[in-house]
């Protein structure tokens, strides 16, 4: 049955969570501060053990506390839409419209009914709404979509982004315009038509509506790196954005760096297998951002696919993809950092972060599990991971829910 498969698969990521931490205990007191628990916890009165926060587990709090059940997001694959078809979605998460309460799924769409490989030329941002007049909707984490439309498609031309629109990512922005126009926005990667492959850089689009419409911000606001002696000076693509708690408009934006490899620097390009994540920080979405780790040269994380938050008490956390521990050493990750620009420190390869899980109800191995996307509850606890997924040839969107209770 299904409730048995879950427990099996709960089962095996618990004794792999115990495997994992074995003899990585200090000796007592074990709790001396916030970091003895990822930043995710706090220390118990007797300095023992941590007491994690909701959404985390482990002796370390340093697991997400995950069901181990996922669901397809979008159902109605493939779909015409657009005088185009639309069979791959990829990425992407699932927000709330205050206003109305209405659900809205954004991630990439590969247009022209092409597979995941034509990430780079045929992608566009997808949308799907979910409108709940009589009752309210369900939670995130339980919502299933229908994608009804491409809210941005690239123009074909000749600029930045003219070919290809993916790494799709939206969220709120906390401190608007007086015109509300930029009320939400979606961070996305853009490709250029001639060299989709070449120089990746990152865009804006903005609204005033989660449900659109959507203007695209003219210029990239992040291009590669213009300082020589950094490592991401190649493309940069990815984007993770999140924004200050305190309303300041402040963002901080993870991101995927390639360039050519420098003295001293670690060589950073897909082809090497150690792709390398670095955070830029804005006053405001707009730009201009600047490369503080890239350029500090010592806060270099390899990995890919990075999405990002800060905490209830201002800890900043990130989860990656293709974690590497002198290796590859699993297939996510979690990261800490009390500022969010310095100090990250990483996990040991994730046991939770798992290809095998109960799928629609049924026990599967995904071929991939990979674009982490985590949305939150009004208190910041996280409800929902999404991630873009493949099974039998066939990639998709799917999402899991956290443990209700810790």
């Amino acid at each position: 049955s299904t409730s048995l498969s879950l427990a099996v698969v709960t089962a095996v990521q618990v004794h792999r969570d115990a495997k994992a931490v074995a003899g990585q205990h200090d000796q007592p007191p074990f709790c001396a501060g916030p970091a003895s628990c990822s930043l995710s916890g706090v220390c118990s009165s007797d300095g023992s053990s941590c007491v994690c926060d909701p959404g985390f587990r482990g002796p370390r709090c340093a697991s997400l506390a995950l069901t181990g059940a996922m669901h397809s997001v979008i159902s109605n694959l493939p779909v015409g839409i657009n005088s185009t078809t639309v069979s791959t979605v990829w990425g992407g998460h699932a927000l709330a419209e205050p206003a109305d309460g209405s659900l809205h799924w954004y991630g990439s769409a590969i247009r022209g009914n092409h597979n995941l490989a034509s990430w780079a030329t045929a992608s566009a941002v997808g949308h799907a709404r979910l409108d709940c007049p009589s009752t309210p909707c369900p939670p995130l984490a339980a919502a299933t979509f229908s994608l009804d439309s491409l809210a941005v498609v690239p123009d074909g031309g000749s600029d930045w982004s003219g070919g290809s629109m993916h790494g799709v990512y939206v969220v709120r922005n906390p401190a608007p315009w007086a015109n509300g126009t930029d009320a939400w926005l979606i961070y996305f990667t853009g490709f250029t038509v001639a060299n989709p492959l070449g120089s990746r850089q990152i865009g804006v689009a903005h609204a005033s509506t989660l449900a659109g419409p959507w203007t695209v911000w003219p210029t990239p606001v992040l291009s590669p790196n213009t300082n020589r002696s950094a490592v991401d000076t190649s493309s940069v693509s990815n984007p993770a954005p999140f924004f200050d708690r305190d309303g300041s408009g402040r963002v901080l934006l993870a991101y995927k760096g390639l360039g050519v490899a420098q003295p001293s620097r670690p060589v950073c390009t897909d082809g090497s297998g150690r792709p390398c994540i670095f955070v830029a920080e804005a006053k405001h979405w707009t730009g201009p951002y600047t490369h503080v780790t890239a350029n500090s040269g010592a806060a270099v994380m390899e990995g890919e696919d990075p999405t990002l938050w800060q905490d209830s008490r201002e800890g900043w956390h990130m989860i990656k993809e293709h974690y590497i521990n002198g290796g590859l050493g699993g297939v996510g990750g979690h990261c800490f950092s009390t500022n969010g620009l310095s100090g990250w420190e990483c996990a040991d390869p994730s046991t939770w972060y798992t290809t095998q899980v109960v799928l629609n109800g049924k026990p599967v191995v995904l071929e991939k599990r990979e674009r982490p996307q985590i949305v939150f509850d009004a208190d910041g606890h996280p409800v929902a991971l999404y991630n873009g997924a493949c099974k039998g040839g066939s990639c998709f969107n799917v999402v899991m829910p956290f443990n209700s209770t810790r």
